[in-house]
């Protein structure tokens, strides 16, 4: 009886065997191991506003709920105002962004809770930039983790009675302008994304540093080309900003720069060049500068700003 089937049987077993054998040793099976924890990586925390109760919208691997800022289609500001109005009629929501749970408030107690309150567990800002990789936008107020000294002394220069000391400088900016527009020559027509450019430029370089921008007079002076550099939107700057804005970690690993080593050493020649005038020729301007001098003097320069 044995001889008879279960020869057969045996055989038959052996064939599936090594037919299975040689599935699971092949490529595609591995690929699609591969593929299943790959997807297990992206969405493994994709349960995490409905574990907690929290409403939410489900999020799509890899992108979470704001694709059309990864794909560069919207801004990330236009993508969050959609999600907002989409929970309308709730106090708070949950989203990812894109892999990253984030919570939306709307009720304004609750911000006035978070910002006032409980200020002192929310502090941090959501993009960190590594201090390393780039020591300008490190040091930037909008940037800084923790409890930074420098945040607290840096932050006063922008409350209501500065910007108000600095009108006046804003005012020659303006008064420039209406020159300009005043004198075009070009049958009243502006590219009006470069006029404005040119004016954020001069009010910076007249406000912050002290200096003469001429932008609004020359659109290839030389505070114009640091701002094109500064706001290079070509692949690989786009592609850089995606990587601080949603991975950080991994743009602090590869040392990811906001700020070009271009413009950093105009930046710091500049501001060494302006505060070396300045204490040599008591000059005081009242201006971003003027601040940033007297922070220096009173950390005995064992901080750096």
């Amino acid at each position: 009886t044995f001889s008879a089937f279960g020869i057969p049987l045996l055989n038959s077993f052996f064939t599936s065997f090594s037919i299975i054998s040689t599935f699971l040793t092949s490529w595609p099976f591995a690929l699609l191991v591969l593929g299943w924890l790959i997807y297990q990586g992206i969405t493994w925390n994709h349960g995490y506003w409905k574990k907690r109760g929290v409403p939410y919208i489900k999020p799509l691997p890899l992108f979470g709920n704001v694709k059309d800022s990864v794909l560069a289609k919207k801004s990330i500001g236009e993508v969050f105002q959609d999600l907002y109005w989409k929970f309308d009629g709730y106090k708070y929501a949950g989203v990812f962004s894109p892999m990253k749970p984030s919570l939306i408030i709307r009720d304004p107690d609750l911000l006035k809770e978070i910002f006032v309150k409980e200020f002192t567990s929310f502090h941090d800002n959501d993009l960190i930039v590594d201090m390393d990789a780039d020591p300008i936008a490190g040091r930037n107020p909008f940037f800084l983790k923790g409890e930074r000294v420098t945040r607290s002394r840096v932050v006063p220069a922008f409350s209501s009675a500065k910007l108000k000391i600095m009108f006046p400088l804003i005012q020659e900016v303006c008064e420039e302008f209406k020159d300009l527009v005043k004198n075009n020559d070009n049958s009243g027509e502006f590219e009006a994304r470069d006029l404005c450019a040119r004016f954020t430029t001069d009010v910076v370089a007249t406000c912050a540093f002290g200096i003469k921008g001429n932008s609004l007079k020359d659109p290839n002076s030389i505070f114009r080309q640091m701002g094109r550099e500064l706001t290079n939107t070509g692949t690989m700057n786009t592609i850089k900003l995606m990587l601080l804005f949603f991975i950080p970690a991994l743009s602090s690993i590869l040392k990811i720069r906001f700020i070009t080593k271009k413009f950093e050493d105009f930046f710091m020649q500049m501001v060494k060049d302006v505060t070396t005038y300045r204490k040599e020729n008591n000059v005081t301007r009242n201006d971003y500068i003027d601040m940033l001098i007297k922070l220096k003097e009173a950390s005995n320069n064992n901080e750096k700003y």
